[in-house]
């Protein structure tokens, strides 16, 4: 059996679209898992569970196209899960890029892999997760999605 904080269903995020997703953490003992008023959280996306992050937003500040997370409940250990919004945001989908194997940048859309966590200040700012999954990138229309 998978611990909770495995999220099985994915997290589907449109190329060239802006979206928000809630998320709730917990430990590794499948218990629901709290936040202290401070606290960093952070969502990682990557190609594998492995590689580079190839977005890395946190809730410290917004990445330069608008991607955040804030921390919506503080949650209660044990009882109740501490839950963030993570906001992925047109701009810095649009950035993302995968690699072909001709050593080119390929097509975004595909399966990633995702992961929420805590930074631990009292830990040399160790990231400690609390909730990891499949991150689905959809295909969108490109071009100008504004207003005509």
């Amino acid at each position: 059996m998978r611990p909770s904080f495995y999220w099985e269903e994915p997290i589907e995020i449109e190329v060239n679209r802006t979206s928000e997703h809630l998320v709730k953490l917990y430990k590794p003992n499948r218990k629901p898992a709290a936040l202290a008023s401070g606290d960093v959280v952070r969502f990682k996306l990557a190609l594998t569970p492995d590689g580079d992050a190839v977005l890395d937003i946190d809730s410290v500040g917004a990445l330069d196209g608008g991607s955040i997370c804030t921390i919506v409940s503080l949650g209660t250990d044990d009882t109740a899960p501490a839950q963030i919004k993570v906001r992925f945001a047109q701009a810095d989908t649009l950035r993302i890029v995968t690699p072909t194997a001709d050593g080119g940048l390929g097509l975004k859309a595909g399966e990633y892999f995702g992961e929420v966590g805590v930074v631990d200040h009292a830990d040399d700012d160790a990231f400690k997760r609390a909730g990891y999954g499949p991150v689905l990138l959809k295909p969108a229309p490109g071009g100008d999605v504004g207003l005509t």
